[in-house]
């Protein structure tokens, strides 16, 4: 979805930079040269500062938090006009599911009160690694788009958990999931609040304004359908709220 977005606001991805953070977390990155755009996303990564385990990169630092120290460290970025576009959390999510015992115990316990706790304290934690990695980037850059999370309940991996899963505990499942996105979506829209130079897109607003959503596998929509949610996120960014951001 990021080049998508990007691409969309006018980038040329010609002109695209990966940042390894697998072979230099933590480093001041180098070798831009005259790149406009630059990409520390990592597939697998959490909204902290390691990847995930259900992807085999829980030993490497490589989430979100990972690269906002990266970002902050570089020294061949430019002085001014730059710009970011964080998505986190999803990934969170779905170790989560991946690990399975701790949330299965709570889902399959009598009421509802264990599910908004948890709820509420995973939530609670991937909107405090999306703070502070905005905070490590202040005085980096100068505008911010955060998009938030989007239904889960929608990807076939979740669909084919909610299966395995079994009856009982199949619409708890998918009904915590998106639950748990909803509440990241508020927690980072009264987070980031006060600060202009900041906007958060709802994630699941923009997923449901999308016709027939498609997957490309378990977890990723197809190019189609990352370019039409880009473009959901786009008309929000061209919203008068944000001064200069884009290309």
């Amino acid at each position: 979805m990021g080049e998508h977005i990007a691409r969309q606001l006018g980038a040329d991805l010609r002109r695209n930079t990966l940042a390894n953070l697998r072979t230099l977390p933590g480093l001041t990155l180098g070798g831009f040269g005259s790149a406009q755009l630059r990409t520390y996303a990592y597939a697998g990564a959490l909204s902290g500062s390691s990847g995930s385990a259900r992807s085999g990169l829980g030993a490497f630092p490589l989430g979100l938090r990972s690269q906002a120290r990266a970002v902050a460290t570089s020294t061949l970025l430019p002085e001014r006009d730059l710009d970011a576009l964080i998505a986190a959390g999803s990934n969170d999510l779905i170790d989560l599911v991946e690990q399975g015992a701790r949330l299965r115990r709570v889902l399959a316990s009598p009421g509802r009160r264990d599910d908004r706790r948890l709820q509420q304290r995973t939530a609670k934690g991937i909107v405090g690694n999306i703070r502070a990695s905005r905070d490590a980037i202040t005085g980096v850059v100068d505008e911010t788009v955060i998009v938030g999370l989007s239904p889960l309940s929608a990807t076939p991996y979740l669909q084919q958990q909610a299966k395995q899963w079994g009856r009982r505990l199949a619409d708890p499942l998918l009904d915590w999931v998106d639950g748990t996105a909803q509440w990241v979506n508020r927690g980072l829209a009264k987070a980031f609040d006060d600060q202009k130079a900041v906007l958060v897109v709802d994630g699941t607003a923009a997923w449901n304004a999308v016709a027939n959503p498609m997957f490309l596998d378990e977890v990723h929509p197809t190019s189609t359908t990352a370019s039409r949610l880009a473009a959901e996120v786009v008309a929000a960014i061209e919203a008068p709220t944000l001064q200069s951001y884009g290309f």
